[in-house]
């Protein structure tokens, strides 16, 4: 993976954020923007559409007080059109790339997923690259790094080193394909550039939404908890808090040695039936899943 000859160091950033530059991330609003805000830095956040204004600039004053309630620069961007990218990059010394499209569910067209991880990272490496940003940090998925493997034990290790198999890959899922193409992509274009990019590559993410409009896997648990699912799908996944992420993204961007790196982020596995019996214990008046679905039912549902 690529290594530049020059990495910015903590003093630098310091230095940075003393003249007053900016730090860009590509998101409505999250944990890793508040982050960056609660250590002093400036920060310009890129969203699609005007009409969240009002929510994120609430959010921020319920978060940090009415004093920062415009804090953080505001820029409308679209992953899919050139228009405000120029803006969003201009004067500003890192860019961290949270932006992406998550479906609850697999859409009917496969490029609803890809076209924005696609064309959206190579559009804002472009513009960052043009405006003379050097220091990249961009958000990954273990689907990147995970899926699709087979072994005869039924055992699989794997690491930083390794790439999902997309031959490999049950069915169509179109998400951990976006995943995969996307960062390899920003990977050439970090090597191209000269960019000093480093991934994140977290497992499921659960936590605290700082707002209404919530990630996929928060939608999972509002299924859940509305009574939507009779039994809980057999295994599980790795899950990750979402401040742990954020904390993760900062550290990774003020750590030089980072560079070149791809960085998994998971606190450990959690069982489908666990995540259900966790869910009731904290809310018990609500009826949740008791048993796991057997895998033959699972096979006769997917067929429909």
């Amino acid at each position: 993976m690529p290594d530049s000859k020059h990495r910015m160091s903590v003093p630098e950033f310091r230095a940075m954020k003393s003249a007053g530059r900016r730090i860009t991330v590509l998101t409505a609003y999250d944990h890793t923007m508040a982050r960056l805000l609660d250590q002093g830095f400036g920060v310009r956040c890129t969203l699609r559409s005007a009409q969240k204004i009002p929510q994120i600039r609430k959010t921020i004053g319920e978060m940090f007080g009415p004093e920062s309630f415009d804090r953080p620069e505001l820029v409308i961007a679209d992953l899919l059109a050139d228009k405000g990218w120029e803006e969003a990059m201009r004067g500003a010394y890192a860019l961290i790339h949270v932006a992406t499209y998550v479906p609850a569910k697999e859409p009917k067209d496969p490029e609803q997923v890809l076209a924005p991880a696609l064309e959206g990272t190579k559009r804002v490496l472009g513009f960052a690259k043009e405006a003379g940003i050097k220091r990249v940090i961009m958000t990954s998925s273990v689907a990147a790094i995970g899926l699709g493997h087979q072994s005869e034990r039924g055992e699989v290790h794997l690491n930083e080193n390794d790439w999902t198999d997309v031959a490999g890959l049950k069915g169509r899922w179109t998400y951990p394909v976006a995943k995969l193409l996307s960062e390899k992509l920003a990977w050439e274009m970090a090597k191209t550039d000269g960019l000093q990019l480093t991934t994140i590559c977290p497992s499921m993410v659960f936590g605290p939404a700082p707002d209404a409009d919530t990630s996929a896997s928060l939608k999972i648990l509002r299924q859940i908890l509305n009574g939507k699912v009779p039994m809980m799908p057999p295994g599980g996944f790795g899950v990750v808090d979402v401040r742990d992420v954020a904390e993760i993204h900062v550290a990774a961007l003020l750590d030089p040695n980072s560079a070149g790196k791809r960085i998994i982020a998971n606190s450990g596995y959690l069982a489908f039936l666990r995540l259900a019996q966790i869910i009731g214990a904290k809310y018990p008046d609500v009826k949740v899943p008791h048993r796991t679905a057997p895998k033959w039912l699972l096979r006769i549902m997917g067929r429909f």
